[in-house]
């Protein structure tokens, strides 16, 4: 198929020519009209109205609400839960610390 001479090439277009034209007679005598464009229509911008869009949004936050009125009471686990371990942490090391100063100056003394 790809050592075709130009006669055939030629010869093959025609073919093909003539099976579109059938196919485009066909879908006439289906229809009953004329034929449906062979490209497709570009669509617009799809848009919804203000109706619906109010919808939309009153069903969300009809929503929320619900969730946020069911919603469990659970500890909050925010920067100031995490301050509050630093806080503890940085108090033991310090204890730590001056404890262990405390007995490196005994053994010193003693």
């Amino acid at each position: 198929m790809t050592n075709l001479s130009v006669d055939q090439l030629k010869r093959a277009v025609t073919i093909r020519e003539r099976i579109e034209a059938l196919e485009v007679e066909l879908r006439q005598v289906l229809t009953g009209g004329a034929a449906p464009p062979r490209t497709a229509a570009r669509r617009g911008k799809r848009t919804m109205s203000s109706e619906t869009r109010e919808k939309i949004s009153a069903s969300r936050k009809a929503l929320y609400a619900a969730r946020k009125s069911t919603a469990t009471a659970r500890p909050q686990k925010g920067p100031h839960v995490e301050d509050e371990k630093k806080a503890r942490w940085k108090a033991n090391i310090a204890k730590s610390m001056k404890e262990r100063w405390a007995r490196i100056r005994a053994e010193k003394k003693a």
